[in-house]
């Protein structure tokens, strides 16, 4: 009889569910548990924009690039805190909260981001080079993985992965413009050696497919490319592509850019056979997509007499100013690039080298999931892996 009475009371109280009281009965109680446990109801927030400007990362005194991803309340911090620790220093003084949407786990903690700041962790924790274990549909780049799902309507991630050291350096700047498609090459600044610095050439989107930025990279010795690299505008590199030498067009379209000049603006004025051997090279790395096998020059060597020790930061400018303009020098530009016409054909040889290998071996186009795509725009939440499964 008593169980009778109990499947009586529980019908009861089901049929309660469905009408108006019962509904208000509920939304009071839903309203009495975030009264009772504010911290449940909302979540921590860092998004892209909460990030300083400068470097994403400082090493100021103590600093520890690598930590042991374990199961654990709050992981994030072993990720995001230790990549972003400048922005995070700041989050701990002023910490921000969002309102937890409905469809997440009341009794679990969750930080709010945006799909900016993911895409910059991977930039920031993924290997050196490519590997055929790397799956970019899943962004899963060997110690560096994004998990994703969609949980009625809020994409909910969890990230794993450690910052590099090389990466260090790193700017938000650079990293937001790479995302939008500047190459992996790209630094605020192109370093020499020796000391000199100047602004890098590329001024806008415009420029990634002209030759400055390749004159960058073979002046600079000190810039290691990202493995990772992003062609918004450009539809995803297929496996082909990669096989027959042809991803990345924007950047190749770049190295042609050099051969053009060399050919049509600089062999013009200085009709010497140190020229034509150059062009001769980096026609080679274009018709055939690869460094290896070129003509009468090797990276080692370079260009004889192309040593940059004595290029003032002027002089470097002047340099990546011609190969981005593409236009017929000027007689005083003529008789500036008479004395290091040596170290500018050296740096144009370099950089094509460098970055069609680059294109060869090491790049892989990152691609967003669709998922990602979808969400590019608005709030997704990071959880922790406290309850997964061991």
């Amino acid at each position: 009889m008593a169980h009778w009475d109990l499947a009586a009371v529980l019908v009861a109280l089901a049929a309660l569910l469905f009408t108006d009281t019962g509904g208000k009965v509920i939304l009071s109680i839903l309203r009495l548990r975030k009264w009772i446990w504010p911290d449940h109801a909302r979540c921590e927030l860092l998004s892209w924009n909460d990030i300083p400007d400068g470097r994403l990362h400082d090493c100021s005194g103590y600093c520890y690039h690598w930590s042991v991803h374990s199961r654990r309340q709050d992981c994030w911090e072993s990720t995001l805190s230790l990549i972003f620790n400048r922005a995070w220093v700041l989050r701990s003084h002023r910490p921000k909260f969002a309102k937890k949407p409905e469809q997440l786990a009341f009794g679990r903690r969750f930080l709010r981001t945006d799909v900016e700041t993911v895409l910059a962790f991977i930039l920031s924790t993924v290997g050196e080079r490519k590997s055929s274990e790397w799956d970019t549909s899943r962004l899963r780049f060997g110690g560096t993985a994004v998990s994703f799902e969609e949980c009625h309507g809020v994409l909910v991630l969890h990230l794993r992965g450690n910052f590099r050291t090389e990466r260090v350096n790193l700017t938000k700047h650079e990293v937001q413009m790479m995302l939008q498609g500047y190459p992996p090459f790209y630094r605020e600044v192109v370093t020499l050696k020796h000391g000199p610095y100047v602004p890098h050439p590329i001024r806008d989107e415009r420029d990634i497919e002209r030759g400055g930025w390749i004159i960058a990279a073979g002046f600079s010795d000190n810039t290691l490319p990202l493995a990772l690299y992003t062609l918004p505008n450009q539809a995803e590199d297929s496996n082909d592509s990669y096989i027959y030498r042809q991803n990345a067009i924007p950047f190749r379209n770049a190295v042609k850019r050099v051969l053009a000049v060399l050919t049509d603006i600089i062999l013009v004025k200085f009709p010497e056979d140190q020229v034509r051997d150059v062009i001769k090279a980096v026609d080679h790395m274009v018709v055939n997509g690869t460094g290896s096998g070129v003509p009468i020059f090797s990276r080692s060597s370079g260009v004889p007499g192309g040593s940059f020790h004595q290029l003032t930061g002027q002089q470097c400018a002047l340099a990546m100013k011609i190969f981005n303009d593409f236009r017929p020098l000027t007689m005083e530009q003529e008789n500036q690039l008479r004395p290091v016409l040596s170290q500018v054909l050296n740096a144009a040889f370099r950089g094509s080298y460098d970055v069609i290998q680059y294109l060869k071996d090491t790049g892989r186009q990152l691609v967003l999931p669709k998922l990602l795509k979808d969400y590019r725009h608005d709030p997704i939440y990071l959880r922790d892996c406290e309850y997964d499964d061991k």
